[in-house]
């Protein structure tokens, strides 16, 4: 137990960094004097540095020792997070965030391993679909923690600064807890890689947070384009195995495009939802950090509750499950459309309420199980790669759903809250589309039988 605790604290503490920290963005926009582009920074600031550099944290931890890495990258991310709290200028929030970003891919990708070299069998099985389930659920109710937190004296400083006990208590504790696990002395880090990633999606975030001030100029359009060159020469080299020596034999796998097409569209449209609607409650409702934690609540509740009864619904109806879910959460989508169109003021957030329930027991359906589904339909033998794969495409995911949730409603800031109302649902409805694709994508996903 006390193994998976430690396991588990030091996920939540990376996944706290996301999607959570953005209730503290108009905070900190206040306190240090940010403008609009560098505040739509801030959350891509970890995000985009974590999703790059988790392979490479992959490869290290087999290279030098689980253990050793989950240690050095939960240090790292403590350091980090007492510097952010502790930041005088946006310029060294935002390093502090880099640094968090790294600190979290080093730690994140030890954990799989860490798990199955402390339990066996069924409950091999039961503390992966925890972790995955609960780091789903801190991503919902660390908005309401850290509207807590922002009411405490330090503001949005105390957001970053809860990190700095857990941390510490935690590092105490992970030599006596974590079995050692040791390298194997070979894989390297791909650089390469990494560095080819954090430009495809430094491009991408770049240009959300230049177009949310400037208007969103004719010539900025096209420099989206220029994160293509970058992501195929990546994909070239990881179907040609030159990728620090990987054989090539995964991205030829039968469904393995799909299984990344669909957790990217999900993940991108869970995160650009939660984003979303913290920031039409902050900014067009006027509501607190508090309040828009507690508004978020709901879409908690029917994630926890829809996640503890998927494994069930898994065993009789298979990979139909996620296309339930998705279609679930669409549905959940249009009811938030249609009450921001009908609804406005101080109750908003009490008529938001169905809306996010119905949501967040589709994303419940979808979170735990995604995974277990798609490794389930392939060899055994390269479910490792599959677990690396799929974390960096949902981590890249939450990095590019944020960034743009967060441009397109800075960028409609100046013009008052009903322009901020409009975008969001016009969002919403996109949001509900995109998810009524991703089922249909799912029926192109290989059962365990076709494997």
């Amino acid at each position: 137990m006390g193994r998976l605790l430690v396991v588990l604290t030091g996920m939540i503490m990376t996944t706290l960094e996301l999607v959570p920290v953005s209730a503290a963005v108009p905070g900190i926009r206040v306190g240090l004097r940010m403008g609009a582009a560098a505040a739509t920074l801030i959350v891509p600031a970890f995000g985009v540095t974590y999703a790059a550099a988790l392979v490479g944290g992959g490869r290290l931890g087999d290279r030098y020792g689980r253990r050793r890495l989950f240690t050095i990258g939960l240090a790292v991310l403590t350091l980090a997070s007492a510097a952010c709290g502790l930041a005088p200028t946006p310029v060294v929030l935002l390093a502090g965030r880099v640094m968090q970003g790294t600190g979290g891919a080093l730690l994140a990708p030890q954990v799989p391993a860490l798990l199955a070299a402390s339990f066996t069998g069924t409950h091999r099985k039961r503390a992966f679909r925890l972790i995955a389930v609960l780091t789903g659920v801190a991503a919902m109710f660390g908005q309401l923690l850290a509207g807590l937190l922002m009411g405490l004296g330090q503001q949005w400083r105390a957001v970053f600064l809860v990190n700095l006990p857990i941390g510490v208590l935690c590092l105490a504790t992970v030599r006596w807890v974590l079995p050692r696990t040791p390298g194997a002395g070979r894989r390297t880090a791909d650089p390469l890689g990494a560095f080819l990633l954090a430009v495809a999606l430094g491009v991408v975030v770049a240009v959300l947070a230049v177009g949310a001030q400037l208007g969103w100029p004719a010539w900025l359009w096209p420099v989206p384009l220029l994160a293509i060159p970058p992501l195929l020469w990546l994909g070239y080299r990881h179907r040609a195995g030159r990728a620090a020596g990987e054989p090539p034999s995964l991205l030829r796998q039968r469904g393995v495009l799909v299984a990344v097409a669909i957790s990217f569209c999900f993940f991108a449209i869970s995160a650009g939802l939660l984003i979303g609607v913290v920031l039409y409650l902050r900014l067009a409702c006027g509501m607190s950090a508090v309040g828009s934690g507690l508004a978020l609540v709901p879409f908690g509740i029917g994630f926890f509750v829809m996640a503890g009864r998927a494994p069930a619904l898994v065993a009789r109806q298979g990979r139909e499950v996620l296309s339930s879910g998705v279609l679930v959460l669409a549905v959940g989508q249009l009811l938030l459309a249609l009450t921001v169109l009908h609804v406005s003021g101080s109750d908003t957030a009490a008529w938001l309420a169905v809306g996010l329930l119905v949501a967040g027991g589709g994303a419940g359906l979808v979170t735990g199980e995604l995974s277990p589904i798609v490794l389930g339909a392939l060899p055994p033998e390269l479910a490792p790669r599959m677990v690396g794969l799929l974390s960096t495409i949902r981590e890249s995911a939450k990095v590019l759903g944020a960034a743009a949730a967060g441009a397109v409603v800075f960028s409609v800031l100046g013009h008052g809250p009903r322009s901020v109302a409009a975008v969001f649902q016009f969002g919403l409805v996109l949001l509900a589309l995109s998810a009524v694709g991703v089922a249909v994508l799912v029926l192109f996903l290989p059962s365990d039988e076709q494997a």
